[in-house]
């Protein structure tokens, strides 16, 4: 199955594999929520969220936020963590958090 062309998509290729991602802003939660999956088999993915708050709103204090953005170098992390702490690939979907500088599995 191939990914759908879709504005947003991003892609990442990490040690030979070929991965996928998207972030999107949950509002409710105020949380960046991150997919990544991997590109030959787009059912396969675990989710991360991050804390995140709106810089505008906490105005005149600073916000808290730990991660400005979501790059491709801290997809890489997470890939990292992924790999090394949980069997990703062989379940539908794993999430985890990332939170004062760590990954966690819930």
């Amino acid at each position: 199955m191939a990914l759908p062309k879709k504005k947003g998509i991003r892609k990442l290729v990490y040690e030979d594999q070929r991965y996928f991602w998207t972030v999107k802003f949950d509002a409710n939660a105020l949380k960046l929520v991150v997919r990544v999956g991997l590109e030959e088999q787009p059912n396969t993915f675990f989710v991360f969220t991050v804390n995140y708050e709106d810089p505008w709103l906490s105005f005149p204090h600073q916000s808290t936020n730990e991660v400005n953005a979501i790059t491709p170098k801290f997809i890489k992390k997470s890939i990292i963590y992924a790999n090394e702490h949980v069997d990703w690939k062989e379940k539908s979907v794993c999430i985890f958090e990332y939170s004062n500088g760590i990954f966690t599995h819930k």
